[in-house]
């Protein structure tokens, strides 16, 4: 084989790896969306129950004195807070 077909089988190769890798980079950008979004949706459940369970309860707000502060957790944080299996894969 003549050095130019080296030279151009290896750039061919080198071009694939960073379409691969690009690749990779967006799957994993879009599993960390769908973490969050689930997470602040979560947190937006948490509050509502809340809210509901508060109003059935006639007023006995003991329990959001945990689930309040665990649903603002939720919606804001930028950290994982739900373990799934995304949680362990950041952990690792």
């Amino acid at each position: 084989m003549g050095c130019k077909k080296m030279y151009y089988i290896v750039e061919i190769k080198d071009e694939r790896e960073d379409q691969q890798e690009i690749l990779r980079k967006q799957q994993k950008r879009r599993e960390r969306c769908r973490y969050f979004l689930m997470q602040k949706m979560v947190g937006i459940g948490v509050i509502a129950f809340t809210v509901l369970a508060v109003k059935l309860l006639e007023g006995d707000a003991t329990m959001a004195l945990v689930t309040i502060p665990l649903g603002l957790l939720m919606l804001t944080s930028k950290e994982p807070v739900i373990m799934t299996g995304y949680f362990w894969e950041v952990e690792e």
